[in-house]
């Protein structure tokens, strides 16, 4: 049997009585104080950084952390030069997401499922809006002094201590459940800080960061790691709303494929060297109210992602722990991953942030580095191997009609549910058999230099080369259009069981 899981155990913080007063009134109000204070205090920062009105303040701590006699001699004897190169490294990203893939695993196999999603999805959330805040202010690195380590982005504020902050806050608040000594809670909570803390001085030790981008650092991670256990309880509480999350999820699903099929069938197709799914999101903003529709699919697209990350990890399917299990959840977090990309594309196009490029929204350095990695000719057969299971597993699902499992409806919606279904899926897993193809073929000519991974758009160019390639492309269309339908059944008719999780 597993152990209670350590955001819903039963505890000091969650018992009956605490969950009546839990309100802004009762058990909640910390975070709302905490929230507010630590915004205050960052938003006052930023401003004083703008206007310069810190410039004194940060030239004279960083002036202090050196040397009088040569500033590119940090304070203090060698040794303890190491230790803030140590202390550092707990800031950075490679120890982070280790951090996080080992918890999120083990606390998951443990039957924590609630606290490894929580930390999974505040860590990534809170590197999202570090950069985000980095590229809105883009303040230049420190010039005073020598950088003892390497900076690759801008200095406001500072990511070591946001990141962190978010992370070892996060972590000490998703452990407060199981604990019920008082003092114990304190220890936890101020241990987190605490790392941060020596995190963010290393950084103006190290002469990487003026003192007031880790103010503001800690500021903004405290924030949002408490705002992340803010929403967590309340969807403890209030999980139904993972349903609607869902079906609009779904929903959006259906008309990213829908555009894609209608762009086929009437000889639009799909815009050549790119990605049809981020064709089809460009087709919708070209649209009257197209702003609108697309502010619409990215709250679609984050209920998808959301409920896939679910399904993934609390297994609410049950799907189970082996290795077809295993396989069937991988599949699930990579679609949550794949839709999480196109809505980060769909509000590049919003101009939210990021930029959708000329080139069709590529991804910049992110997808660079997946080309070069795609064009490894052993990964290319692995993701042949990928491609050909996931078409195996839209036929069998189809086939064996297994998608009805999931469904609730009628014997007479089912008559008509089953035609669609079918023809959706396998028209889907034709697809991937063409890009199982692709990159097998990518396995044989590998070596050549780094080509874009083989996509959608590649597949539909690949049946248009063959004999009688109009005919056999129309009837994809149709087939697309038909996996478009099965996800608005699946909209309308699926069986979510958020409760399961």
């Amino acid at each position: 049997m597993s152990s209670p899981d350590l955001l819903l155990q039963s505890s000091p913080a969650n018992t009956p009585a605490a969950r009546a007063a839990s309100g802004p009134r009762g058990g909640r109000w910390w975070a709302v104080v905490v929230i507010i204070g630590c915004m205050t205090v960052f938003v006052l920062v930023a401003v004083a950084v703008s206007q310069g009105w810190t410039a004194a303040f940060d030239e004279a701590i960083v002036r202090a952390l050196r040397s009088p006699a040569d500033l590119a001699d940090p304070w203090g004897p060698p040794w303890f030069e190491d230790i803030m190169f140590d202390y550092t490294v707990l800031g950075g990203y490679t120890f982070l997401v280790t951090l996080a893939v080992v918890l999120a695993v083990g606390l998951a196999a443990v039957g924590q499922g609630a606290a490894a999603l929580f930390f999974a999805l505040t860590l990534t959330s809170g590197t999202a809006v570090a950069q985000l805040a980095k590229a809105a202010f883009d303040r230049a690195r420190p010039d005073l002094v020598d950088h003892l380590d390497r900076t690759m982005t801008s200095s406001f504020p500072s990511a070591h201590a946001t990141v962190s902050m978010v992370a070892y806050l996060a972590l000490a608040l998703a452990l407060l459940r199981a604990v019920e000594r008082p003092a114990f809670r304190v220890y936890i909570v101020a241990t987190g800080i605490a790392l941060s803390l020596i995190v963010g001085i290393s950084r103006v030790y190290l002469g990487v960061h003026w003192p007031s981008d880790v103010l503001a650092g800690w500021c903004l991670g405290a924030a949002w790691a408490v705002l992340c256990w803010l929403m967590a309880d309340l969807l403890r509480q209030h999980g139904h709303w993972i349903e609607y999350l869902a079906r609009f999820g779904y929903g959006a699903r259906g008309v990213v494929y829908l555009v894609i099929g209608v762009l086929i069938v009437i000889g639009a197709g799909v815009g050549e060297g790119g990605s049809a799914t981020r064709d089809a999101v460009r087709t919708l903003r070209e649209q009257p109210f197209g702003t609108f529709i697309l502010w619409l699919l990215v709250i679609g697209l984050a209920g998808y992602v959301a409920w896939r990350l679910v399904q993934a990890i609390f297994d609410t399917d049950d799907h189970g722990t082996s290795i077809k299990g295993l396989g069937v959840r991988a599949g699930l977090l990579a679609s949550a991953v794949t839709y999480g990309a196109l809505g980060q594309y769909t509000l590049s196009l919003l101009g939210v942030f990021g930029n959708a490029g000329s080139s069709g929204g590529s991804g910049g350095g992110a997808a660079r580095w997946l080309e070069s990695f795609v064009a490894d000719r052993w990964v290319a057969l692995i993701l042949c191997l990928v491609f050909l299971a996931v078409a195996i597993a839209h036929f069998v699902k189809a086939i064996k009609r297994k998608y009805a499992d999931h469904f609730q409806a009628s014997e007479e919606a089912m008559a008509w549910i089953h035609p669609i279904s079918i023809t959706g899926l396998c028209a889907r897993g034709g697809v991937f058999v063409i890009l199982a193809l692709l990159t097998f073929y990518r396995f044989l000519t590998a070596g050549g230099g780094a080509d874009d991974p083989p996509g959608l758009s590649d597949a539909l160019a690949f049946i248009a080369g063959l004999p009688a390639g109009p005919l056999l492309l129309t009837a994809m269309g149709l087939g697309l259009i038909a996996f478009a339908l099965y996800s608005l059944i699946e909209a309308r008719w699926r069986r979510i069981n958020w409760q399961d999780a």
